[in-house]
């Protein structure tokens, strides 16, 4: 409970500094008065809030799915040990009844031993047949009792496990509960960043500079992950998974989420700039998969595009995923085509729930549409 208190005031005390910026930067543009080279350094004041904010978010947002993941698995786990209980309660009770009948049966016999048989002078092949079977009850009783310990001892190991099972449950919904209030934090003090931001962008001029100021940062991305994989191309992993390149698979790939599109290469965008990719429509917490085999070269946060997920194929071919709520793998990671890689959301500033997809080959974009199946 302690950790738990220093963790929600860690929290209270973090939102309060973030109204605090927030009420700087509100009040640097009231002073700005319409100063474009003012107003863009606010913007990026805001956008490294917007990272910030997004970034712990994301976090948040997966520790939500792990301990989610967690409760179900403890959940299955204490439906299967309730299961053998009730088992080993009906076998202890079949083996105490069928017990309570090898005693029944000694006692009905006299328990007798093979010398009272041979002094009453029964017929030696009758008398064989009699020890014969008192020797079978004898050991048919002493295997019903060790089996009957046995099980008993199995059902209060059971019954252990189970209590430790329903501690660690509860434990799991305490922290479940406390990551929930925290992602809702999180949440309420990006609405509070993004409301800001969408103010500093009212001016149509300035909404024109951040598209190819987030143009520019996605480009010199592209180009230190290309200059990277130049450097790691002789890497023994890569030949150990081989990356061939999307040329053979031109208008066979799936897409990598479900949903409408909801803006196309090469439409207008916002003056005269076009979208460089595919915007799809999608849930918060969609899966995004990979489109092929590939290895993660960019896994973070991205100004402009939020939470973004680049794959090299090879061959100079690669595809990058944005606005996701999470990202499930790390750079280094080797991925086959169809694997989970991130999460869809609204992340980099966006109003809507989507996916931003993009191909590129040799550097430069290219049509996903050529490269999906219709």
């Amino acid at each position: 409970m302690a950790s738990l208190l220093l963790f929600l005031c860690s929290e209270v005390m973090a939102a309060a500094d973030h109204s605090r910026q927030l009420l700087e930067l509100r009040a640097k543009m009231s002073d700005q008065q319409g100063d474009i080279v003012s107003q863009q350094k606010t913007l990026n004041a805001i956008q490294d809030l917007l990272k910030k904010d997004e970034l712990a978010l994301a976090s948040s947002s997966k520790k939500l799915r792990e301990l989610q993941s967690d409760l179900k698995q403890n959940k299955a786990t204490e439906a299967k040990l309730v299961t053998e209980q009730s088992n080993l309660e009906a076998k202890l009770k079949d083996q105490s009844l069928q017990l309570s009948k090898y005693l029944r049966a000694a006692y009905i016999a006299g328990d007798a031993e093979a010398i009272k048989l041979l002094l009453k002078g029964q017929d030696l092949d009758q008398m064989e047949r009699n020890i014969t079977y008192y020797q079978y009850l004898g050991e048919a009783r002493v295997s019903a009792i060790k089996l009957l310990q046995q099980n008993h001892q199995d059902l209060l190991k059971n019954k252990k496990a189970l209590d430790s099972q329903r501690q660690k449950l509860q434990k799991l919904v305490v922290q479940q509960q406390s990551v929930q209030n925290s992602n809702k934090a999180q949440q309420e003090q990006r609405m509070l960043t993004l409301k800001e931001m969408n103010k500093a962008l009212e001016n149509d001029q300035l909404q024109v500079k951040k598209l190819l100021a987030d143009e520019q940062s996605l480009q010199l991305q592209i180009n230190q992950i290309i200059e990277e994989q130049q450097v790691q191309s002789t890497s023994t992993q890569v030949s150990e998974f081989p990356l061939v390149g999307l040329a053979s698979l031109k208008g066979k790939l799936n897409p990598p989420t479900k949903g409408k599109v909801l803006h196309s290469y090469g439409s207008n965008s916002q003056g005269s700039n076009t979208w460089k990719g595919i915007v799809f429509d999608a849930h918060p917490g969609q899966d995004v998969l990979s489109i092929a085999d590939g290895k993660v070269v960019f896994s973070n946060w991205m100004r402009g595009y939020g939470l973004v997920i680049a794959i090299d194929h090879g061959k100079e071919y690669m595809s990058m995923y944005g606005y996701n709520q999470s990202l499930q793998h790390n750079v280094g990671d080797f991925v086959r085509a169809g694997d989970l890689i991130a999460k869809a959301g609204n992340s980099g500033g966006q109003q809507t729930n989507s996916l931003y997809f993009q191909m590129r080959y040799k550097g430069k974009t290219e049509n996903p549409k050529r490269w999906l199946k219709p």
